[in-house]
């Protein structure tokens, strides 16, 4: 075959489309990331349900009852309660109990309670398959009433 003839391609025009093909393909990988839904602690909301004006945690019996309302869009994989007393002494119970948005989470907790306590309650939610405690979302009460 005779090439002298021939004319190659301009590297003008080889440099447009090598930019056109490098574009393509990040806007390729850009559509697929976007899709990846990953977890965020800013759409981990929770709150204690209400019944009348008065949220459902409270002590009875040697036991802290509360019921948490998932509200954000981030599915909750559990919940971390801490309990911490007049003294600054501190007992965390991890809640296993998953929940998506508009369910909730109930739990009964054994803690003996001599004194005036407070209550954390902050979610977990899996992010990039590890867990992790949303300690900007929590919510308290303080202090902890009797049933």
């Amino acid at each position: 075959m005779d090439f002298k003839h021939r004319r190659a391609m301009s590297p003008l025009l080889a440099t447009v489309i090598l930019i056109a093909f490098a574009v393509a393909i990040g806007a390729l990988i850009m559509n697929w990331t976007t899709n990846i839904n990953i977890a965020s602690c800013t759409d981990a909301e929770i709150e204690f349900m209400k019944i009348g004006e008065k949220p459902t945690i409270c002590y009875n019996n040697g036991k802290i009852n509360l019921v948490v309302l998932v509200k954000g869009n981030t599915n909750i994989e559990g919940l971390l309660v801490r309990i911490t007393d007049e003294d600054l002494n501190v007992v965390d119970k991890i809640i296993e109990q998953k929940a998506a948005k508009g369910e909730t989470i109930k739990a009964n907790i054994e803690y003996v309670k001599n004194k005036s306590v407070r209550v954390d309650v902050y979610p977990i939610i899996d992010r990039l398959d590890k867990e992790e405690i949303c300690t900007d979302r929590g919510i308290y009460v303080d202090p902890l009433g009797d049933c």
